[in-house]
């Protein structure tokens, strides 16, 4: 039967072709059934599929992705590829549907192809490059961002995932000039004022990291990992009212120590010492060896000794006891062996 010789062939090219090592070998058994239904109960078919045109069979199979059905995705962009091996628009289904499986290594192969079949194709390179920064690659996916980037420099993706990579190779100097162009090209995306906001923090450029974490608080909610970046930017420019305002909602949710020792530490130089003492118990309590809490600690302390007219000597022994803890914790911090030379005979 022609269903038959199609699929054997299909797959002899997904395996040999694509080298999608690892993955189902049940392209063409298809399973109809919705996520939410019971999974005792497959109802299964096969693709039987007339001779079309291949853009047809990749419109088939587009849609076949959209309405959650992935076996049948796959085979129908493999019948589209076997038609013409060289139909870029396949090689990305296929690519997509691997990257959103998590099967990166695999999506990479597709894109790899589908950079071969049109080297110019923006799409074809950029995806290659996340595929790359997926695996943690990231020499490669800046390769790759860069060259889509070349192919159209107006697309926001391949300029604000470069700026990402760049960030976490540790570049942000690199980093920053596609960070703006991203809040240029999409303007209400939250994602894109984020890394910038992230990249200016980096930099030591304050200002600019408060403008652009307020952009992104203006289009909707922001992360929870982006507060505490938030806030020390904040921190940086001596806005400690308006960082503490940032962290109290959000640190009884998430229970993280840095978070309430960044807190304890807007608390303390507010002058609520009490806030600041309560909030850095906390952070010791969810981790004991949290060296900037056994500091802040030991910074309350002290004061708590210098306030009672050096008087209260229990204050200055727990103030030594905490620095102490820190220095085991972390040898090597100067300031905190200097306040213990500096308090000790006072």
């Amino acid at each position: 039967m022609i269903k038959n010789k199609r699929s054997l062939s299909t797959m002899a090219l997904l395996s040999g072709s694509l080298l999608l090592t690892g993955c189902s070998s049940r392209f063409f058994e298809i399973d109809y059934q919705a996520v939410n239904q019971d999974a005792k109960a497959p109802q299964k078919t096969y693709v039987v599929v007339d001779a079309v045109e291949a853009d047809s069979l990749v419109d088939q199979a587009t849609k076949y992705r959209d309405e959650g059905l992935m076996d049948a995705a796959l085979g129908t962009f493999g019948l589209a590829l076997e038609e013409n091996p060289g139909l870029v628009d396949a090689h990305l289904g296929m690519g997509h549907i691997f990257l959103d499986y998590g099967v990166d290594h695999v999506a990479e192969n597709a894109y790899k192809r589908a950079v071969e079949a049109e080297p110019n194709n923006y799409d074809a390179n950029y995806y290659l490059g996340l595929s790359y920064q997926m695996q943690d690659k990231i020499k490669l996916a800046i390769r790759q961002y860069l060259r889509a980037i070349a192919i159209d420099p107006q697309r926001v993706e391949a300029n604000r995932d470069v700026a990402s990579a760049y960030l976490q190779r540790g570049t942000p100097e690199a980093a920053i000039a596609y960070a703006r162009k991203a809040t240029e090209l999409d303007p209400e995306s939250q994602e894109v004022w984020c890394n910038l906001a992230a990249t200016s923090n980096l930099l030591g450029m304050y200002n600019e990291a408060i403008d652009a974490y307020r952009t992104a608080a203006e289009l909707g909610p922001l992360p929870e990992a982006a507060i505490p970046a938030f806030a020390a930017a904040h921190i940086k420019m001596k806005n400690f009212e308006r960082a503490k305002n940032l962290l109290v909602p959000v640190v009884e949710a998430t229970n993280d120590p840095d978070f309430y020792e960044r807190l304890a530490y807007t608390c303390f130089k507010l002058q609520e010492f009490s806030d600041a003492m309560v909030n850095y118990e906390k952070a010791l309590k969810l981790s004991p060896n949290h060296v900037g809490a056994l500091n802040g600690m030991g910074g309350c302390y002290m004061t708590q000794y210098l306030q009672s007219g050096r008087k209260d000597m229990d204050a200055k022994k727990n103030a030594f006891q905490m620095w102490r803890r820190s220095l085991k914790v972390k040898p090597g911090q100067g300031q905190i062996a200097d306040l213990l030379n500096r308090y000790r005979d006072l």
